[in-house]
């Protein structure tokens, strides 16, 4: 029974098991693997932030602050040429009241 049953068992088992120690060694250098190119692709996308992601932000926000002072600069010229058409009104006024009529 022991060598016709039971060590034929035995031995299947024992290449089972050598077979799942396999696995877990190549289990284990995959996470390996994973976590190299993972730091490696992190290492990527900080210089991608840094060397043209950053750049471009801050070009933006010089954009954005131009943007915000021409704005300010637009709304003086309004202010500007409101007070300059109050007084031609009552520059055109005062000449009509007392040259024309």
């Amino acid at each position: 029974i022991d060598t016709q049953i039971l060590a034929p068992i035995e031995a299947k088992m024992d290449e089972q098991e050598s077979q799942i120690k396999d696995n877990r060694a190549q289990l284990d250098r995959h996470r390996e693997l994973i976590s190299s190119k993972s730091d490696e692709l992190a290492e990527s996308n900080s210089r991608i932030d840094t060397q043209i992601l950053a750049p471009i932000e801050a070009k933006m926000d010089e954009q954005e602050s131009q943007i915000k002072d021409n704005r300010a600069q637009l709304d003086r010229h309004r202010e500007l040429i409101s007070s300059k058409s109050d007084e031609l009104a009552e520059s055109n006024s005062r000449i009509d009241t007392q040259i024309l009529a």
